[in-house]
């Protein structure tokens, strides 16, 4: 059986350091040793450098500043994620996420990549978090994580 090879992004605000950085090059390098496309789109930083070395495209947008005016960004990723071909998109961060959701949102339903999102805390229940709740799948870091979720937010499925 032919397996058919994934193209993946993953938005976050920048790669500098941290546990969602270690987690996003985790996935890319898992992602590319089994053949599939890896993406990443974030501010830069520098965890940059090995992520290409090992294998994935980056694209530097600052989609990570919070502020109204880094939506003015949704376009440009919207485009992105045609030309790219994008199978499945990955947030993982609420301000990136803003982007990438609203990007995702105004494509077609039938030829848009399937969203997927993770939850690496417990953010304030608010509107501007929810979007972490908006994936077709959404992945929680920890038991923990995934009660917080299934409390604050009902319409997940736990």
């Amino acid at each position: 059986m032919v397996q058919r090879k994934l193209t993946v992004l993953q938005a976050l605000p920048a790669l500098q350091s941290g546990g969602v950085e270690r987690g996003t090059l985790e996935v890319a390098h898992h992602l590319v040793s089994r053949g599939h496309r890896s993406l990443v789109v974030s501010a830069g930083g520098g965890m940059v450098d090995r992520l290409t070395q090992e294998g994935s495209g980056h694209l530097t947008l600052p989609i990570g500043r919070k502020s109204l005016l880094t939506l003015r960004l949704v376009p440009a990723l919207r485009r992105y994620l045609r030309e790219q071909r994008v199978d499945v998109l990955h947030i993982r961060s609420r301000m990136p996420g803003w982007v990438a959701y609203l990007a995702w949102r105004g494509m077609d339903p039938a030829t848009r990549p399937r969203l997927v999102s993770t939850v690496h805390g417990m953010y304030s229940v608010n509107a501007y978090s929810a979007v972490m709740t908006r994936g077709e799948r959404v992945i929680a870091v920890s038991d923990t994580v995934r009660d917080y979720i299934a409390a604050n937010y009902p319409r997940i499925d736990s």
